[in-house]
């Protein structure tokens, strides 16, 4: 700024020559104050605001996300993610202003909560086809894997092989991410009965006269491929193994048994008969 002194003279004084000074203003400088506390926030919580600092200038504060998962427009806040977001606040000065030191704050946000869905799975028998069942969901949307935690099964995707009878018990899990903490653990379970099986018939076997030689015969098969047994139900007969030796005359009354295992039930016993008669 320059000051100038003038004196325009009288009848007796001519004007003086104008004296002049000079200093300078330099700009203010301006603070910004404080933010107010922002509370710990969790990721899926909506949009929220926020009071915007103020310069001591008065002059319009600008909020920025300087780091972190959300972002803002005026002074609304959007959560992107789990993390600590940190915001800036500047003023950047005017003529008459410097620029404002920077204020940041910054606040927390914590990973988000998630559960899982688990259809139930009917009842099932040993030996049905390998089958599919509803996937279970995480209200995250995240992808859930779901193994064989115990029983007589395996499983591949969505299909079930049925290994076995008993109880197999399925356990569906979401190991969380960036954004989500671990999914608890859900379980579901289903029986898987013994199958039933069925013998075949007997091939028949022709009459016989006392006195012939031991013979053999072809014993029947189970449906379940197990080993079906053969025995002398009544009559005058020996077996062993699939050779029947004679021991009188009369009538033979042949049984042939399955009783099952851990997958099978006992099959239905199936009978055929021969006569002996009397040798010449």
């Amino acid at each position: 700024m320059v000051l100038a002194a003038d004196q325009g003279g009288n009848a007796n004084y001519t004007a003086a020559a104008e004296v002049t000074t000079s200093f300078t203003v330099s700009k203010a400088s301006q603070t910004i104050a404080p933010f107010s506390s922002i509370t710990t926030m969790t990721y899926g919580n909506s949009g929220f605001s926020i009071s915007l600092p103020a310069a001591s200038s008065r002059l319009p504060v600008t909020v920025t996300v300087k780091s972190g998962p959300a972002t803002i427009s005026g002074d609304n806040i959007t959560i992107t993610g789990a993390g600590t977001v940190v915001l800036a606040a500047n003023q950047g000065g005017n003529t008459n202003y410097n620029a404002a030191q920077e204020v940041t704050t910054s606040f927390t946000i914590n990973k988000a909560s998630q559960n899982i869905t688990f259809s139930g799975i009917s009842n099932m028998t040993y030996g049905a086809a390998p089958f599919s069942f509803s996937f279970p969901t995480a209200s995250s949307g995240l992808p859930v894997t779901v193994t064989v935690k115990s029983g007589p099964a395996t499983i591949s995707g969505d299909v079930v092989t049925l290994t076995g009878a008993g109880t197999v018990v399925l356990a569906a899990d979401q190991a969380g991410n960036g954004n989500y903490t671990a999914a608890q653990e859900v379980t579901t379970s289903f029986g898987v009965s013994k199958a039933a099986q069925t013998i075949a018939s007997f091939p028949g076997i022709a009459n016989k006269t006392l006195g012939v030689a031991p013979f053999s015969i072809s014993a029947p098969t189970a449906s379940s491929g197990l080993k079906v047994t053969v025995t002398v139900k009544s009559g005058p007969a020996t077996i062993s193994g699939n050779t029947v030796t004679l021991t009188g005359t009369g009538t033979v009354v042949l049984a042939a048994d399955q009783a099952g295992n851990a997958n099978y039930n006992a099959a239905q016993e199936v009978t055929t008969n021969f006569t002996v008669s009397k040798a010449n």
